[in-house]
């Protein structure tokens, strides 16, 4: 042995032991990994599934979305058969009430005096506008003192 100052050691005659006790410890860490990765599988498979659902529903909101529209296009096009149709029936009316306002309208023999029958809503204001002349005129015609003295039914003068 030696003589210096160091004291020299033996070598332990049995090699030292692992605290894990090696194979056991790896045979418990790949168990673990294999159930993690179990989990972890079956966590993307559930995430997968959510996001088909999540766009078929998309799929379906589209679908929905365009027989919205379909609809909405449908009631525009109907819609503007009624106001068409509504367009008719008005200019009809308008036909009518014109008619029946010349009917109204009668003129004398002398081709000088012309009458009008006040109908329901008339002003003199309206009528001096369908005869190019004022209110002023019809009033002096008519013998009329106020504006408000024009009845429905009422035959006045007008030229």
């Amino acid at each position: 042995m030696s003589n210096g100052p160091l004291k020299h050691y033996e070598r332990p005659s049995k090699p030292r032991q692992n605290n894990w006790q090696g194979t056991k410890f790896w045979k418990g860490s790949m168990w673990l990994m294999f159930i993690l990765f179990i989990g972890l599988a079956s966590a993307v498979s559930a995430l997968s599934k959510d996001a088909k659902a999540t766009q078929e529903s998309a799929i379906e909101v589209q679908k929905v979305s365009k027989v919205k529209k379909q609809v909405k296009a449908k009631t525009k096009v109907k819609s503007k058969k009624k106001v068409a149709k509504n367009n008719q029936a008005t200019s009809k009316k308008t036909k009518k009430v014109k008619q029946a306002n010349k009917s109204s309208e009668k003129v004398s023999d002398d081709n000088t005096t012309k009458t009008y029958v006040v109908k329901d809503g008339d002003t003199l204001f309206t009528i001096a506008m369908k005869f190019n002349t004022t209110v002023d005129k019809l009033m002096q015609l008519n013998n009329l003192t106020s504006r408000d003295q024009v009845n429905a039914g009422t035959t006045l003068q007008v030229k």
